[in-house]
């Protein structure tokens, strides 16, 4: 897991901050005998915003307590099953961190960045702890992940036979089509635009009648990037196109080539390959790709929110900060 992405899962979005700060307890809640404290959660703000003053309403203190609650959990369990801390990767943390904010905050000044440091009371080895329970609780979740059974085929044909409506389409047609616009005629003055790209759409189309290639004029002159495929969009159902494409598509007649149709991305001059009556997706390579990477998905899913859900209710957790 990269560490920009490590990072920011953890840090759970706070929403922003206002309002004034109460009177509230040093230690804020007590984890299988770790202390959470006030300290902890303004840290985890500064870490978050790395802003000064910045005021903590009541109830973002209660949500930023969740989470490190959360991590204390996560992490003494991974510890608990053996897994160890890793300090080598937390200082590589440290030094992605540092360098990330002295380069978006501080223009590069990273003396700026260890005063604003200093400013926030945030410490080095604060860091390094958070980054420390960050990675270790990434290492019990993977190795979690490694118990979870891979879906089979039996597994995805299942899941389609018994979702079927969910692969239900409506009429299909295979298009391909040349797009004329300010792209074909890029030195010339707007008010000509106009013109320019609806005779061209024009001749393309007198061209088309008179027998020349549709896939090599495509190449030639669509601005779409279907035109290096010679035009071809694929399948389609007649919701999911521009409503002045889609009426022309769904009215022509297979292998006619339509007159000059113009929509708010330029004009088209269009083909319609094939068609095919309304039913369900085939079970394909494609979207049994697509079905297994969803049930394996769900699968870990599950297994992770099980995990975690066990380990918070077999936590002793006493909270001693309570949000109005």
């Amino acid at each position: 897991m990269g560490k920009r992405f490590r990072l920011f899962a953890l840090l759970l979005a706070v929403a922003i901050l206002a309002g004034c700060a109460a009177k509230d307890p040093s230690v804020y809640a007590v984890v299988n005998g770790v202390e959470i404290t006030r300290e902890d959660v303004n840290r985890y703000a500064s870490l978050v915003w790395f802003e000064p003053d910045v005021e903590l309403t009541a109830e973002d203190k209660a949500y930023i307590l969740d989470a490190l609650i959360r991590m204390q959990v996560y992490s003494q369990a991974a510890l608990a099953r053996g897994l160890e801390f890793d300090s080598e990767k937390a200082e590589e943390e440290y030094d992605f961190f540092r360098d990330q904010v002295t380069a978006e905050k501080f223009a590069g000044n990273v003396t700026a960045f260890y005063a604003r440091m200093e400013e926030l009371d945030l410490t080095k080895e604060w860091l390094l702890d958070f980054f420390r329970r960050s990675i270790i609780i990434d290492d019990m979740l993977a190795e979690e992940l490694e118990k979870v059974q891979e879906p089979d085929d039996a597994d995805v044909e299942d899941y389609y036979n018994q979702n079927k409506e969910k692969y239900a389409h409506d009429e299909l047609r295979r298009i391909r089509h040349i797009l004329v616009n300010k792209g074909n005629f890029p030195d010339a003055e707007e008010d000509e635009v106009a013109d320019l790209t609806k005779n061209l759409a024009n001749e393309i189309y007198q061209r088309l009648l008179d027998g020349e290639d549709f896939a090599e004029l495509a190449k030639e002159y669509s601005q779409d990037v279907s035109g290096k495929a010679g035009g071809d969009i694929g399948w389609w159902e007649k919701e999911d196109l521009v409503e002045e494409f889609a009426e022309v598509a769904f009215s022509l007649e297979p292998g006619v080539i339509s007159e000059p149709v113009e929509s708010t991305y330029g004009w088209h001059v269009l083909e319609v390959l094939e068609v095919k009556e309304a039913g369900y997706y085939e079970l394909d390579e494609a979207l049994r790709e697509e079905i297994h990477a969803e049930l394996q998905y769900k699968r870990r899913q599950t297994r992770l929110n099980d995990l975690l859900s066990l380990l918070m209710e077999q936590a002793d957790i006493v909270k001693y900060y309570k949000s109005p």
